[in-house]
């Protein structure tokens, strides 16, 4: 896809750059908590703290957005900020204080998203076209970055130790922040609220619930929930699933994952074109259920194709899912709540992450097959919601 405006190229560089950093810090820290003696638990517990943490601060950073005259201002502090905890995961030996050190850092990593999709969606106004295509490329600059961290990941530890690796995700972290000085950002005129305490001021949706009623937009917002609850649940153990059921060795299905990221590009890169011929809605609704599809596909997989097909499935209705998702907010969004909006959506998704791996791991303790279809069927029936109520 053709960048035709340049002065949307630092933030989408912000995004990549940044995305390396924040992929990798995923990945590597489950590897630090097993280097200092943690247990399985306390693996899992970075991810529960994770989604826990957004649930919570994504909405407000959104808010907080939103009465910015300038957003890019708070997306410098929120880059920077977390970036100096990253050495401090090297140095940390205590599994209790990793899994608050990654609260803090996911308490300032929650504002990035919201801010950088409403600051795209404002080059517009509500015009489907050119929201999904700001869209588009978001994503797709974040698609891009959950890959090279993938492959950057890889090299780091086969050259350096888990701990000096984190010295380098600090500096790409740092450099992220970058470009955003070089971001052109008209300045947006703040509708000043007055008598609001506190609680409403960081979560406006609170006292003004209009956007989340209107035109079945909490449908949107509780298939979105179910269906990352569905997604993360299942792809919690699927590592253990290839190894022990499918005979991959570790490495290689460690390295089969970035088939996901590849797909999400290219699904992403046609989706401004399916948007444009079937809507923004019934991308979402496609999305939802090639993403139920996917799922079933891993249940009946025995052999590496099944898993690669079902990985390439997965990342191809991600594309459709997310852009199709983010255009229908942006376009039913006033542009002063619009982060406030985001952020609420990747709280639903995050809620999804905390719930999903308890849900499917009472499950998986029966069959992993059992486990696939129950999670695809789930997600797949929640594209109902969308059908129904969104208008």
């Amino acid at each position: 896809m053709k960048v035709e405006n340049k002065d949307r190229i630092p933030l989408l560089l912000t995004i990549l750059i940044r995305g390396i950093s924040f992929f990798a810090l995923l990945n590597i820290l489950q590897l630090r908590m097993r280097e200092i003696g943690g247990s399985l638990f306390m693996v899992n517990m970075l991810s529960t703290v994770n989604g826990l943490t957004q649930t919570i601060a994504t909405p407000i950073w959104g808010a907080i957005s939103d009465n910015q005259c300038k957003r890019k201002y708070l997306l410098i502090p929120l880059i920077i900020i977390p970036s100096f905890f990253y050495p401090f995961f090297s140095i940390v030996s205590i599994p209790i204080l990793l899994i608050i050190l990654r609260g803090a850092t996911s308490f300032f990593q929650s504002g990035f998203q919201p801010i950088t999709l409403a600051m795209a969606s404002e080059r517009n106004d509500k015009n489907i076209n050119t929201i999904s295509k700001e869209m588009s490329l978001v994503n797709i600059s974040s698609s891009i970055g959950m890959l090279l961290s993938k492959l950057l990941l890889s090299v780091l530890l086969i050259i350096l130790s888990i701990k000096y690796s984190f010295i380098c995700l600090f500096a790409i972290s740092v450099l992220s922040v970058v470009p955003v000085f070089f971001i052109k950002e008209s300045e947006r005129k703040i509708r000043k609220k007055k008598n609001r305490n506190f609680i409403k001021n960081l979560f406006p949706i609170i006292e003004n619930p209009k956007p989340f009623k209107e035109n079945g937009m909490w449908a949107i917002y509780f298939s979105a929930f179910i269906r990352q609850m569905g997604i993360t649940g299942s792809l919690a153990s699927l590592t253990i699933f290839m190894n022990e059921n499918i005979g991959m060795s570790t490495s290689l299905a460690v390295g089969i994952t970035a088939i996901n990221p590849i797909a999400q590009v290219v699904s992403q890169m046609f989706s401004v074109i399916l948007i444009k011929k079937i809507g923004d809605k019934n991308c979402n609704i496609w999305g939802i259920i090639q993403s139920g599809l996917s799922l079933f596909i891993f249940a009946f997989a025995s052999n590496y194709f099944l898993i690669i097909i079902a990985y390439s499935v997965l990342g191809l209705a991600y594309g459709v899912y997310i852009n199709g998702t983010v255009t229908y907010i942006s376009r039913n969004t006033d542009k002063n709540r619009r982060a406030e909006m985001m952020g609420l959506l990747r709280s639903f998704r995050s809620l999804g992450v905390i719930i999903g791996p308890i849900f499917t791991g009472i499950i998986i303790q029966y069959s992993y097959s059992l486990m696939f279809i129950l999670s695809g069927s789930l997600i797949t029936l929640s594209s109902l919601l969308v059908i129904i109520y969104s208008k």
